[in-house]
């Protein structure tokens, strides 16, 4: 008797749509865009000055580059679990995670308002990116 392949029946499995833009897409576009024009508005109205403007804008550009590196990181399967390679994405994730949280930090430190808005963004994105097909 030969051996059953069972899985080779459901070839549908292994094919993946491409994402098609939405209503929800288009809100969530609506969304970040109308959250980063307040804080835009917020800092540029603020008495900072042309220093800490640039440090705000490249603190927050890294705070999305670390979130969009993280939410990588978060998706790649572990397979062995005792494996170094393994582990050393663990760590990564973790130290990431770390330096995330301290560049929040001296966000909310340079600017509080603005910094609240950067959460808030990062936390849309997050949702988005979990409802993600």
């Amino acid at each position: 008797m030969e051996h059953e392949r069972p899985v080779d029946d459901y070839r549908w499995l292994w094919t993946v749509r491409p994402r098609r833009l939405g209503l929800g897409d288009l809100m969530f576009g609506v969304a970040l865009a109308a959250l980063g024009c307040f804080a835009m508005v917020l800092v540029f109205r603020s008495e900072l000055g042309d220093g800490r403007r640039a440090a705000f804008g490249l603190v927050t550009l890294l705070l999305f580059a670390m979130q969009a590196a993280q939410w990588r990181l978060g998706g790649l399967p572990a397979y062995d679990s005792r494996s170094r390679r393994e582990l050393l994405l663990g760590v990564a994730s973790y130290l990431l995670a770390m330096v995330m949280f301290v560049l929040l930090l001296a966000l909310a430190a340079l600017f509080p308002d603005g910094a609240a808005l950067v959460v808030l963004a990062l936390i849309v994105v997050a949702l988005y990116l979990s409802t993600w097909e």
